[in-house]
């Protein structure tokens, strides 16, 4: 008996502290950046924009969708292991994207094409 309110006290002492924790962030949001892949067809790369745009399809009601994301200096083009630029992806590839958001922007870590 004395364990288990051993037991349940600390839990209490966890879960207040752990409170007292993020009370002192002010009442700023954990920033976490979720990597998400996506796979499809190129059918625009803006250059001056920097910005490709892919035509996935959607399997639950078979309808092509447009997707936007914005690639940077930092992001790696890859065609099968050897390290490319942006101008080697062309309308038409089927590409692998890797990105995260950012600012409610789609931003492309890595352009993969096999």
């Amino acid at each position: 008996m004395k364990r288990s309110i051993s037991i349940v006290s600390s839990f209490f002492c966890i879960v207040a502290f752990l409170g007292l924790a993020f009370a002192g962030m002010g009442g700023q949001s954990l920033n976490i950046k979720v990597k998400k892949h996506i796979t499809g067809n190129v059918t625009v790369i803006d250059t001056s924009a920097m910005t490709i745009t892919i035509k996935q399809k959607i399997k639950i009601n078979d309808k092509d969708v447009q997707r936007v994301f914005k690639f940077n200096n930092n992001t790696n083009v890859m065609m099968g292991t050897e390290k490319k630029t942006i101008n080697d992806v062309k309308n038409g590839d089927q590409v692998t994207i890797t990105y995260i958001k950012i600012d409610g922007d789609q931003v492309a870590e890595t352009i993969s094409k096999e």
